[in-house]
């Protein structure tokens, strides 16, 4: 993000979503700045490794949960705020 937050997104072009959403569709997660350092602490208690920038906070996303929405409920049960967006026209 040019804000320096975290952005995730999560694009869905299977054919589930176009019979159920009538086309392609997205999710993006943002995650402000101001709450990176405590993501940052909350991904190295999970993942057990350091995670220092934000190419390691990636990482640990990648290698501690299995997609997107996964990420969103962590995000959700440690009370780390994000804004969420849903693209219907993706």
């Amino acid at each position: 993000m040019k804000n320096g937050g975290i952005e995730l997104e999560l694009y869905d072009f299977s054919p589930q979503a176009e019979s159920s959403m009538g086309n392609d569709v997205a999710w993006l997660y943002r995650i402000e700045k101001a709450h990176k350092p405590r993501l940052r602490e909350l991904l190295a208690e999970r993942t057990g490794r350091a995670v220092g920038d934000d190419e390691s906070v990636l990482e640990a996303f990648a290698k501690a949960f299995e997609h997107v929405h996964a990420i969103r409920d962590w995000l959700r049960e440690k009370g780390i705020p994000y804004e969420e967006k849903f693209d219907s026209w993706a």
